[in-house]
Protein backbone atom coordinates (compact mmCIF):
# COMPACT_ATOMS: atom_id res chain seq x y z
CA UNK A 1 0.00 0.00 0.00
CA UNK A 2 1.16 3.49 -0.67
CA UNK A 3 1.49 6.14 2.03
CA UNK A 4 -1.46 8.05 0.64
CA UNK A 5 -3.78 5.06 1.06
CA UNK A 6 -2.48 4.43 4.58
CA UNK A 7 -3.13 8.07 5.48
CA UNK A 8 -6.65 7.90 4.07
CA UNK A 9 -7.39 4.76 6.09
CA UNK A 10 -6.04 6.41 9.22
CA UNK A 11 -8.14 9.54 8.77
CA UNK A 12 -11.27 7.54 7.95
CA UNK A 13 -10.93 5.64 11.22
CA UNK A 14 -10.82 8.78 13.36
CA UNK A 15 -13.72 10.86 14.64
CA UNK A 16 -13.82 14.61 14.01
CA UNK A 17 -12.39 15.61 17.43
CA UNK A 18 -9.55 13.13 16.94
CA UNK A 19 -8.87 14.51 13.45
CA UNK A 20 -8.73 18.08 14.72
CA UNK A 21 -6.45 17.05 17.58
CA UNK A 22 -4.09 15.22 15.21
CA UNK A 23 -3.94 18.16 12.80
CA UNK A 24 -3.45 20.56 15.73
CA UNK A 25 -0.47 18.55 16.96
CA UNK A 26 1.01 18.45 13.47
CA UNK A 27 0.92 22.26 13.38
CA UNK A 28 2.03 22.68 17.01
CA UNK A 29 5.23 20.62 16.73
CA UNK A 30 7.04 22.86 14.19
CA UNK A 31 5.67 25.99 15.86
CA UNK A 32 7.09 24.86 19.20
CA UNK A 33 10.47 24.17 17.61
CA UNK A 34 10.59 27.61 15.97
CA UNK A 35 9.65 29.37 19.22
CA UNK A 36 12.33 27.42 21.11
CA UNK A 37 14.99 28.35 18.55
CA UNK A 38 13.89 32.01 18.61
CA UNK A 39 14.10 32.21 22.40
CA UNK A 40 17.50 30.49 22.49
CA UNK A 41 18.82 32.90 19.84
CA UNK A 42 17.53 35.91 21.76
CA UNK A 43 19.12 34.59 24.95
CA UNK A 44 22.48 34.06 23.24
CA UNK A 45 22.42 37.61 21.87
CA UNK A 46 21.54 39.02 25.30
CA UNK A 47 24.39 37.04 26.85
CA UNK A 48 26.78 38.33 24.17
CA UNK A 49 25.64 41.93 24.71
CA UNK A 50 26.15 41.64 28.46
CA UNK A 51 29.76 40.65 27.94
Amino acid sequence: MSRKILGIHLMNGLSYPQKFTLIGFLFAIPLTLVIYLLISEINSRVYFAQK
